[in-house]
């Protein structure tokens, strides 16, 4: 059995719930460049002071489309612009015909620099979930090189890695039951906030 807080309830009843957030321009703008899809939230008042863009890293076999209403959310809240985009081989991603090995988290690490050049980005905050936390980690490693040739034409301001490790034979996995609470059953219909929700494997 998993308790769920209230406030959680609501925030992934935001998360999950794609019209959470009023939103009264063109939701997105897609571009493709050598196969790599990516998406852009544009900032919703671009006459006011714009925030630093947010560069989004997905986990394992997720897309864009899995960040529901975030991106509508982190660009409203913060008038900026915010991107994700597709690996290559998920969703409007192909698979890379010239690529004959399955992907390092340096290759992804490089693939989201692509992603940010494709969007026009010159610096960003890069927030990176599961895997994409990984691939964070080594955008974070590759910063800290001087002169680094992948890092020319994009500054990056900050790593934010969530639901995630370094990895290697010694690292632990989430506790017994939390993916309980991500269940569609464990989020309650109601937000009036008393109470806290339970559900059960």
């Amino acid at each position: 059995m998993v308790a769920v807080a209230p406030v959680y309830q609501r925030a992934a009843a935001s998360l999950l719930h794609t019209g959470a957030v009023p939103w009264r321009t063109a939701a997105s703008a897609r571009a493709k460049a050598e196969g790599l899809a990516v998406t852009l939230v544009p900032a919703p008042r671009p006459a006011e002071a714009k925030g630093i863009p947010v560069m989004l890293v997905q986990g394992w076999a997720c897309g864009s489309s899995d960040w529901g209403a975030l991106p509508k959310m982190l660009a409203l809240a913060g008038n900026r612009s915010v991107v994700s985009y597709d690996s290559r081989g998920i969703g409007g991603s192909p698979v890379s015909s010239h690529s004959r090995r399955a992907a390092t988290v340096a290759d992804l690490a490089l693939e989201t620099i692509e992603a940010a050049e494709i969007a026009g980005l010159s610096q960003a905050h890069v927030l990176g979930v599961s895997l994409g936390g990984k691939v964070v980690q080594e955008l974070a490693a590759l910063s800290l090189e001087s002169n680094s040739r992948h890092l020319a034409n994009l500054s990056l301001q900050s790593f934010i890695m969530c639901s995630t490790s370094a990895g290697g034979k010694n690292a632990r996995g989430p506790p017994p039951g939390f993916f309980d609470i991500f269940a569609p059953d464990s989020i309650s219909s109601s937000s009036s906030g008393s109470g806290a929700a339970s559900c059960s494997s």
